[in-house]
Order: structure tokens, then sequence, then C-alpha cells
């Protein structure tokens, strides 16, 4: 930490130990950051990424596979960018891929208030610990105190974050992916998405969503036929079973259910795959999930089989998003 970074922070320690803790006040109609990325920006957000990517722990290396247009975000600065968007989501995703720059006061203001919020829960935490110490008369190491104190969001570093926001068709990544071999299936799952977005044709675009139609909505009567039918698509037997006791509830209620007469065993449904987000179906997710192996096994089976040219570009969205 530079010298006039731990000025900065020791006056801002200062400030709130004396109880000046409100935020710069934000002028109407004025946002806390420049609506357009410069080249400076840019030079910014750099050489924060080159420092921080080398604090993260990496046990599998796979730091060394982000691309360009790839970044790394700390986990609590993560969930701020998330929240400034989307304030009632409490949960914040691996990463997030991100086609268009956000271009908004609203948005700005409402990340700076986040990362208010963060910068000023890290130096409490800073203070903790060094008031703890005090207490039983031990004393915090120059080299451990510095090590927390670069660890605090900076007005510096608030900028690069709000840069961050500013720069199209980019991936953030949150550090603790890289901790374990889960940035493997998050870099595919975001990638798939960027490549959606931005590279196939609409030709390409057609014969997915056709597929995804068919897989989404494909149903066997419930028949004789129909369960062998199902069996041959690998659906599970406790789904047959569901759509079984389903018709004995039909043929007792009538009434309440009045689809009786159209009793079938669905292809793949929320109970099939209880792990994934509510989201897991919606065509702008639903092959992020299949190509990172999040669906069951038999959604590529029958894209292999009644979708051999929807299959082609699937496995070669797949291809060109593995890290390695």
């Amino acid at each position: 930490m530079n010298c006039k970074t731990a000025l900065g922070l020791a006056a801002l320690i200062g400030s709130m130990n004396s109880g000046c803790t409100e935020p710069d006040i934000v002028p109407e109609r004025e946002c806390p950051f420049p609506l357009y990325l410069t080249e400076e920006m840019k030079q910014k957000v750099e050489k924060h990424q080159q420092e921080f990517r080398k604090t993260i722990p990496d046990p599998f290396g796979g730091i060394q596979y982000l691309k360009e247009g790839e970044y790394v975000l700390p986990k609590a600065v993560m969930e701020a960018h998330w929240t400034a968007e989307r304030p009632y989501d409490q949960t914040a995703p691996w990463g997030i891929w991100r086609k268009n720059a956000f271009t908004s006061c609203s948005f700005q203001e409402n990340l700076k208030k986040n990362l208010d919020l963060v910068r000023a829960d890290q130096i409490e935490k800073v203070l903790s610990r060094i008031r703890f110490e005090k207490e039983r008369g031990f004393k915090i190491s120059k080299e451990e105190l510095n090590v927390e104190l670069d660890q605090i969001i900076t007005k510096e570093n608030e900028e690069v974050y709000l840069a961050l926001s500013l720069i199209p068709n980019m991936i953030a990544y949150n550090e603790v992916v890289f901790y374990d071999d889960l940035f493997y299936t998050i870099m595919i799952h975001e990638r798939t998405h960027k490549s959606m977005d931005n590279e196939i044709t609409q030709t390409e675009n057609r014969l997915l969503y056709e597929a995804y139609q068919d897989i989404k909505f494909k149903r066997c009567p419930l028949t004789q036929q129909g369960i062998e039918a199902a069996q041959n698509d690998m659906v599970p037997v406790k789904d047959i079973h569901r759509a079984q006791e389903k018709k004995e509830v039909c043929s007792i209620f009538p009434l309440l259910f009045p689809d009786c007469n159209n009793i079938s065993v669905p292809f793949i449904t929320r109970n099939s795959i209880p792990t994934l987000r509510s989201d897991a179906l919606k065509y702008s997710e639903f092959y992020a999930y299949a190509i990172s192996d999040y669906m069951p096994a038999r959604v590529e089976l029958l894209l292999e089989r009644d979708h051999p040219e929807t299959y082609k570009i699937f496995l070669r969205i797949r291809e060109e998003a593995k890290p390695y």
C-alpha cells in the first residue's frame, strides 16, 4: 500500500471515529462517475486486475485461463454490483455476463452506496481487530495490518469498480470460484451466455430455440406405449410414477384437474432438476446450464438423437467456452 493510500485510509478511519460517516452527497441529476469509459479508466481497471489477481488463492490455476474482457471481483464487491442492479435479489451469482454497459446515474448511485457500506464494514473489522489486540496487551504486526488495510475498498479502487460497470461485453467472476475447481463450470456457463448473445447466427439461434421448445414441452401420453417412449428418453422412473399418481388423483377429483384426460409423462420438469436455480428452464439460461453439465444427461442425448444440427452448434459452443 503506497503512502497516498495509507494517508487517505487514515483520514477515513479518523472521520469514522469522530462520527463523520455520512457519504458524499450526490448533486441532483449528477452521476458519481462519468457515463463513458476513458482510456485512463481502462488502464486503471487493468492495473487493478493484475494486482488483485495475485492475491487470490488459486490452487487449481484457474486464473491463467481468463480471457480478454473477463474480470475477477472480491466477493463483497460482486454482491455490491449484483444488488445495485437487483436490490431485491439477495443471492448473488458466481459470475455475471453483461452485454451492455450500465450507463445510468441511478445504478451508479446504488453501486456507490453499496461500496460505501462494504468499505465501512471492512474498516470496522480492522478497528475491531486493533481494539481486540490492545485489550489483551498484544500488538498486531505492521505486516498483518498492511495486508488487512490493502483489502479495504479505497476511493481509488472504488473508481475501478464503478468503471467496470461501463465496460460492454464483459464477464465478472467472484474471486471464490478460483479457490477450488468451481471456476471450470462457471467459466463455461458465462461464456455460453456471451457466445449465444454475440456470436451465433440467426439461423443457429432459431435451431437452438426450436430444440429448446421441443425439450421443455415434450410429453409422452400415459399409456403403455407412452411409458415405454419415456423410458427410451431416459425419463427417471420416479417422474413416470409421479405422473401415474396424478392420474389416480384425477379419477377421484376430475373437476379439480380439468386436464385429467390429457395426463402425460413430462420429459423434464423442475422436479427433475431440484438443485438448479428456478430460472434454469428459461431459454436464456437453458443452454448455459446444459453446456456446463448441470442439466440431466438425457437433455444432451435427446439433442444428439433428435436435433443433430442443433447438437453440432451445442458442441461448438461448449468447445469454445472451455477454459482448457
